[in-house]
């Protein structure tokens, strides 16, 4: 199966982080109803809710842990994950 997907961050616009469930489960319909069949999250994991609408919709989510680099990337202040991903 070929993937059809977008990058979603944490926030939806106008709704700022903190997102109603509704905005979600409008977002996911509306995504699936344009052809797309999955969502990578962005740079950190999402609410259990935008999840459960996913499952519950049929929508698959490739989850990403962060955006660690392995190298310094333009300025990417991930430059030392390797030493500190464990204290945070």
């Amino acid at each position: 199966m070929k993937l059809k997907g977008v990058c979603v961050h944490h926030d939806l616009i106008p709704g700022g982080a903190a997102v109603p469930d509704a905005m979600w489960e409008r977002i996911i319909k509306e995504l699936l109803a344009s052809g797309c069949t999955e969502i990578r999250t962005s740079h950190n994991p999402q609410a259990p809710e935008f999840y459960d609408y996913c499952d519950q919709l049929g929508m698959m989510v490739m989850d990403e842990y962060c955006d660690k680099w392995a190298r310094q990337n333009a300025g990417s202040f991930y430059a030392d994950f390797d030493q500190v991903w464990q204290r945070t």
